[in-house]
C-alpha cells in the first residue's frame, strides 16, 4: 500500500511539473517538420468560452503545441511500423519503402467529382466564346494528372484501398472532349518502374513532369497549333536530402529523395514577378529554398503564389496561362522555351477576377494542369 502511495505522488508531482514545464514556455509559430504554422492560444472571453468554434480552436492548440509533440508522433509511428501497420496518418507504407498518399472512394463525393468536370466544361466554353468576341483563337487544353497510388498500384499493401483515378478521367475525356483533354496516365504507367513520383511527398518528380511535357508537345503539334523546340536538357542534382509533405505527415525520415532540374538554355535569364507587387527576380529557380530549412519543393517557382508572371527571352509572340496546382510547378519550366510570356494562376491564392483575367490579356493558350485528387478538392 506505502509503494502505491508513493508512486501515485510520483506520477501526480510529474503530471504538476510537466504541466508547469508546457505552461511556461513559449509557443512554437511554425513546426519546420510539417512546414506549416501551428494552432495559437484563441483569445478567452465569457462569451466565446461557450462557442463550439472556441472549443475546437482550443483542441487544436493543446495537440500543435504539446511539449515534444513531434517526437511523440514519431515514436506513435515507430510502435505502428512494429505491430505491423501498413498504413499511417492516410499515407500507404510501399512495399519499397516509399510512401503513397492515400485516396480511398469513401472520401470522394462521385457527385461532386462529376460536377467539377461539367463545372470546368462550362468554363472552357464560356473562355472560348470571349476569344471570338475579340475575333481571336485561344487554345485551351486541360491536363489531369493521376496520383502515385495509381501509377504504384503494385507498390501499395495487399488489399489497400483505392479511388478509381482511371476511369475518373475516362470520365473527363469523355465530357471535355478530346480536343481539350490531355491524357498522362497512359505515359505515365509505361514508365511506372522509373523515379515518377517522389519516395516522401505528394507531386510528381521532374522526370513524372517531363513526360507529362511531352505528351503537352505531341498534342500540340498534332493539333498544327505550334511548333514547339526542343531544346536539350542538362540535368542538375541540387539536393538529395529532400523530405516532403509524406514525411512530414508520418514523421518517417529514413529514405531522402533527390530534386533533379531539367536545366534549359536561359531558365536564369527569365523574369518571374509574383502576386502583381512583388518585385520581379530574375531566374525560374529558387535556389534559397533548397540552402535554407523550409520545404526544398519550392525552388520550383518559390512555391505557390495566386499569381505570377514569366518573361522569357522566346523570340515568338506566344503567351500561354496556366491555371493550376501545385504539380504544375516542376512542369512550368520545360515551358519557358516555348512562350514569350506565361502567367500562372492559382485559384487557391488568387484574388482577382479570373474572367476578367481572361477577358484583358489575349493569351494564345491556356492550360488547367491539375493532380486528379486537387482537381476534385478545388
Amino acid at each position: 500500500m506505502c509503494k502505491k502511495k508513493i508512486l501515485c505522488s510520483v506520477i501526480f508531482i510529474g503530471m504538476i511539473l510537466w504541466i508547469i514545464i508546457d505552461s511556461c514556455r513559449p509557443d512554437h509559430l511554425f513546426s519546420a517538420g510539417e512546414n506549416r504554422l501551428l494552432q495559437q492560444k484563441p483569445s478567452f472571453s465569457g462569451q466565446r468560452f461557450l462557442e463550439e468554434a472556441y472549443q475546437q480552436e482550443y483542441e487544436k492548440y493543446l495537440s500543435d503545441q504539446f511539449l515534444f509533440r513531434d517526437k511523440w508522433v514519431s515514436l506513435k509511428t515507430k510502435l505502428d511500423i512494429l505491430s505491423g501497420k501498413k498504413e499511417i496518418n492516410g499515407v500507404y507504407l510501399a512495399n519499397d519503402g516509399s510512401l503513397i498518399e492515400r485516396h480511398l472512394p469513401s472520401e470522394i463525393d462521385p457527385d461532386i467529382a462529376e460536377k467539377k468536370l461539367y463545372d470546368l466544361c462550362n468554363l472552357i466554353k464560356k473562355y472560348e466564346q470571349f476569344n471570338k468576341n475579340k475575333m481571336k483563337e485561344t487554345d485551351i487544353k486541360v491536363m489531369l494528372v493521376p496520383t502515385a497510388d495509381i501509377i504504384y498500384r503494385e507498390k501499395l499493401p495487399p488489399y489497400a484501398g483505392y479511388f478509381d483515378q482511371t476511369a475518373y478521367l475516362h470520365k473527363a475525356n469523355n465530357i471535355l472532349g478530346e480536343e481539350h483533354f490531355i491524357d498522362v496516365e497512359r505515359v505515365l504507367s509505361e514508365h511506372s518502374d522509373e523515379y515518377l513520383y517522389y519516395r516522401t511527398d505528394h507531386h510528381w518528380t521532374t522526370l513524372g513532369a517531363f513526360y507529362g511535357y511531352q505528351e503537352y508537345c505531341k498534342v500540340m503539334k498534332k493539333d498544327s497549333l505550334i511548333e514547339f523546340k526542343k531544346p536539350k536538357h542538362k540535368l542538375q542534382t541540387v539536393s538529395n536530402d529532400f523530405y516532403g509533405s509524406l514525411s512530414r505527415k508520418t514523421q518517417l525520415y529514413k529514405r531522402p529523395d533527390e530534386i533533379i532540374l531539367y536545366r534549359t538554355p536561359g531558365d536564369q535569364e527569365v523574369r518571374v514577378s509574383y502576386d502583381g507587387v512583388r518585385e520581379s527576380k530574375q531566374g525560374i529557380y529558387d535556389f534559397d529554398a533548397v540552402a535554407s530549412a523550409r520545404d526544398q519543393y519550392e525552388i520550383f517557382l518559390g512555391g505557390n503564389h495566386g499569381f505570377a508572371r514569366i518573361e522569357t527571352e522566346c523570340e515568338n509572340q506566344r503567351t500561354l496561362l496556366v491555371i493550376k496546382d501545385s504539380y504544375a510547378n516542376c512542369m512550368i519550366p520545360f515551358l519557358i522555351s516555348d512562350y514569350k510570356r506565361i502567367v500562372i494562376v492559382d485559384p487557391r491564392h488568387y484574388r482577382g477576377s479570373m474572367d476578367e483575367l481572361v477577358r484583358n490579356e489575349d493569351f494564345t493558350q491556356i492550360l488547367v494542369l491539375y493532380n486528379v485528387i486537387h482537381f476534385i478538392d478545388a
